[in-house]
C-alpha cells in the first residue's frame, strides 16, 4: 500500500515538473510572463522516490532537483552567495 501512495506522489511531482517546463517553453516562445509552482513537484518526486522503498531509486534523489527546474536557481545562488561572502570578509 506504501508503495502504492510512493508511486501516486512520485507521478504526481513529475506532472508538476512537467508543467513547469512545458509553462517555461510557453513564456519563451510567447514572450510573455508565466508563474510557476517551484518546489512542489521536487517535494513531491522525493517523497515519493523514498516511500517506494527502491534502494536503486534512493540512489538517485538528486534527479529531483534537475527535474524540477525551479529549484535549480536556488541550488546555483546559494553556494555561489556564500563563496561570495566569504570571499568579502575582511574580519
Amino acid at each position: 500500500m506504501i508503495e502504492v501512495i510512493g508511486y501516486s506522489t512520485l507521478v504526481f511531482g513529475l506532472i508538476c515538473g512537467l508543467f513547469n517546463w512545458l509553462t517555461f517553453a510557453y513564456s519563451v516562445v510567447m514572450k510573455k510572463h508565466t508563474s510557476f509552482i517551484p518546489y512542489i513537484g521536487a517535494a513531491f518526486i522525493l517523497v515519493g522516490m523514498f516511500l517506494i522503498g527502491n534502494n536503486t531509486m534512493q540512489n538517485y534523489w538528486w534527479l529531483a532537483f534537475l527535474i524540477e527546474f525551479t529549484t535549480l536557481p536556488v541550488l546555483i545562488i546559494f553556494p555561489a552567495m556564500n563563496l561570495f561572502l566569504k570571499g568579502n570578509d575582511t574580519t
